[in-house]
């Protein structure tokens, strides 16, 4: 169990906690459930990385996240693998750079597939827009292809502020079902209002 404090805006005085457990999931816009937590890789390489995975999943954790730049996908793959969780109880996420848009996206799909000893990815998420706009909507597009396959459950983008999403949804025939952002001191919320 985890428990998220914040302080009110309204009373400075005031504490609002929020308790959050494991099993907690969240539907995403196309019906795919996903865990509210889950285990982040970013960091995490060999021993350490298939360690940390298995006693995540031991603890009852069932979503893992990482990044084809994270250079980890085969440690997570193993540790699945040596674990004595199901692959279909873990929500698997991972996601694709600029330096592997447009036709290189299949083969790059394809790799991490295969490091993650896994025929579908849960989650799979465009980690940054740092191309053309020609270049990621290719990119989309083809992601929406394995997505109508079923190989991807659930499609998303990670660091998209609101110029960015708003021209993907000038052509995403799938619409993302997450928006993965960083937000702090230095990186405000502006996407955040376009979303909601």
């Amino acid at each position: 169990r985890i428990i998220f404090f914040k302080k009110t805006l309204k009373e400075s005085s005031s504490i609002e906690s929020k308790e959050y457990h494991l099993q907690e999931n969240v539907t995403l816009n196309n019906g795919v459930s996903m865990p509210l937590l889950g285990l982040g890789t970013w960091n995490l390489e060999g021993d350490v990385c298939v360690n940390a995975v298995q006693s995540a999943l031991k603890c009852g954790y069932k979503r893992i996240s990482t990044a084809g730049n994270y250079r980890n996908e085969a440690d997570i793959g193993k540790a699945i693998l040596l674990s004595d969780v199901n692959r279909k109880d873990i929500f698997l996420s991972t996601m694709i750079e600029a330096e592997d848009f447009g036709e290189k996206a299949h083969k790059k799909l394809s790799n991490q597939l295969s490091d993650l000893k896994t025929d579908y990815l849960d989650l799979y998420m465009i980690h940054g827009p740092g191309a053309t706009k020609e270049l990621r909507k290719q990119t989309w597009e083809i992601l929406e292809d394995y997505y109508n396959k079923g190989v991807i459950k659930a499609l998303g983008v990670s660091n998209y502020d609101s110029y960015y999403l708003r021209e993907l949804m000038e052509y995403a025939k799938v619409k993302p079902a997450l928006v993965q952002n960083k937000f702090d001191v230095y990186h405000h919320a502006a996407q955040l209002k376009y979303c909601l």
